[in-house]
């Protein structure tokens, strides 16, 4: 699933919590990496579960907030990972091929 899909099905889970249910989600559906017990349904739990698991991520080094520069960091490796032949450039094969190593 693409990273940016991932981002913009986060504001739909967002709004469904915020009126205090659950999500459906199915395995390869938009909130299927939600899912930790694949039960079908993402709990605010399980939600709230993923959202600390990427911020101690993000937080690299572990002083309770996201810099810029980790922030940025995580985009600089994807775009790292995009860049096959490392020219500085995304074509659209490489975008195309971003799951396939």
């Amino acid at each position: 699933m693409s990273h940016w899909f991932r981002i913009l099905a986060l504001p739909a889970a967002l709004l469904a919590f915020a009126a205090g249910g659950a999500v459906q989600a199915q395995p390869r559906g938009p909130l299927g990496w939600a899912d930790a017990n694949r039960d079908g349904v993402v709990t605010r739990e399980e939600f709230e579960q993923l959202r600390a698991r990427r911020f101690d991520r993000l937080d690299t080094n572990k002083d309770g907030t996201i810099s810029r520069e980790e922030f940025m960091a995580r985009e600089a490796a994807l775009f790292e990972r995009l860049d096959r032949d490392k020219d500085g450039r995304i074509t659209p094969e490489e975008m195309h091929r971003r799951g396939r190593r």
